[in-house]
């Protein structure tokens, strides 16, 4: 079959589309970012479209001739122009409404347990959108074939819920909000890609919506434990968290990282997030993984190990790293006495009226260096600049004042290890 496959380069489109062709299905990956579209298919063809802001036109030439489309994008926070309502709701509308005109006679959407135009949550409410827009194009078509897949907590190799949620299971101590009781249903990714190569391969009338859950639900404490043993750890320290502060840790979260720690996630969280495993038995022909057996599927590696414990120190290093920038430039400004500063310079030989001009554009310079280090999008090319400055002014110090690598505070000694840790955060962020 010809399967048009959106989000193909995300977690979850990936791995259904590679599992798609594995069964031998004539996959088109779709996806915004061509560059990665490029890496993940290899000479294939491919096609560029941006969900959120696609119309129908730029639709139909992809879609014509296709025996099946599946819609597997979404988005956890927004970001510039991809609002949970373009991505969730609009964009899937004007797609299926370009598959109808294209005649393609099945439509394959993964949603979300919990789905409803009326929730709380942005998240699931925008989902549910979009599930009753599918629910009245089908009404309208009689002859279309509609399936939503509403998954809970998809988890396997690559995910990002996988890195959050093995980094909090390799802390000292693991904080459980509201005693970590919420109920959840983790399904492995495999059992997900293997779901949607059932519906293409059976030509059974399938319900128009099937929960895609592991086999049981757990605690999101019992979550935890599972992902530490994957990583090893006999035993985990676990404290209560009171759900004020989980609130204060979401706020923060929002405004200063990208993880996926939102006050919406915190409420989904809370609301829970089980289904029905029966029928996606039915359809597999065997249960899907519980957590311990699908995180087994892939054992933790070293590299998985050495992830899971730097993943919550690289944004507080690249967070210092701007600090220490932006306040030795403070520094040179008028925080530390300017005299004293001009000395300093006259000790390398820069003295006269070009002294003070040179000290404030250095000093405003390395102000820059720290703000832009707090953009991650412009971290490998902040952090080539920054090294840069480090290098000119540790060789101009280290020509003109030597003695200062014996200073016991360090002031040219430190920046090797400066340099160290700009090259970690520039790997890391890349």
């Amino acid at each position: 079959m010809r399967i048009v496959i959106i989000g193909a380069t995300g977690f979850i489109g990936g791995h259904i589309a590679r599992r798609l062709a594995a069964d031998g299905h004539d996959i088109l990956p779709v996806a915004r970012d061509a560059a990665a579209l490029a890496r993940q298919y290899p000479g294939r063809s491919v096609a560029v479209r941006d969900l959120g802001r696609a119309v129908e036109d730029d639709w139909y030439e992809v879609l014509v001739g296709a025996d099946a489309v599946v819609n597997t994008v979404g988005i956890i926070r927004e970001r510039g122009g991809d609002t949970h309502r373009a991505v969730h709701a609009e964009g899937p509308a004007r797609l299926f409404r370009a598959a109808v005109a294209a005649a393609v006679p099945r439509l394959i959407h993964v949603s979300a347990i919990g789905a409803d135009p009326e929730s709380s949550s942005v998240y699931l409410r925008t989902k549910g959108q979009a599930e009753v827009f599918l629910d009245t194009l089908a009404s309208a078509h009689p002859g279309l074939t509609v399936t939503i897949l509403r998954p809970s907590l998809v988890y396997g190799p690559g995910g990002g819920s996988t890195a959050l949620f093995a980094a909090l299971a390799a802390l000292p101590v693991v904080a459980l909000p509201d005693g970590g009781g919420q109920s959840l249903q983790p399904v492995h990714v495999d059992d997900l890609a293997a779901a949607v190569a059932a519906l293409v391969a059976t030509p059974l009338p399938w319900p128009r919506r099937l929960d895609v859950v592991g086999p049981q639900p757990i605690t999101y404490a019992g979550m935890l434990a599972a992902y530490g043993r994957w990583l090893g750890r006999r035993r985990i320290p676990m404290l209560a968290m009171p759900g004020f502060a989980m609130a204060m840790v979401t706020w923060l979260g929002e405004r200063f990282t990208d993880a996926p720690v939102t006050r919406d996630t915190w409420r989904m969280l809370r609301a829970g997030n089980t289904g029905d495993a029966a029928p996606l038995t039915r359809l597999l022909g065997l249960p899907p993984l519980d957590l311990d057996h699908g995180l087994a599927r892939h054992p933790a590696t070293a590299a998985d190990r050495r992830q899971a414990r730097l993943y919550p120190l690289v944004r507080p290093l690249r967070w210092s790293s701007a600090f220490l920038w932006v306040f030795s430039g403070l520094a040179s400004l008028g925080l530390y006495p300017v005299a004293d500063s001009l000395d300093l310079l006259a000790t390398v030989g820069i003295v006269g009226p070009f002294a003070l001009p040179l000290l404030e554009a250095t000093a405003a310079l390395d102000v820059l260096v720290g703000l832009l280090l707090l953009d991650r999008r412009r971290v490998v090319v902040v952090g080539a600049l920054s090294i840069g400055l480090i290098v000119a002014y540790t060789a101009i110090l280290s020509i003109a004042a030597p003695e200062f690598w014996l200073h016991p505070f360090g002031p040219i000694a430190k920046n090797v290890p400066l340099v160290a840790a700009t090259l970690a955060v520039m790997a890391w962020e890349a």
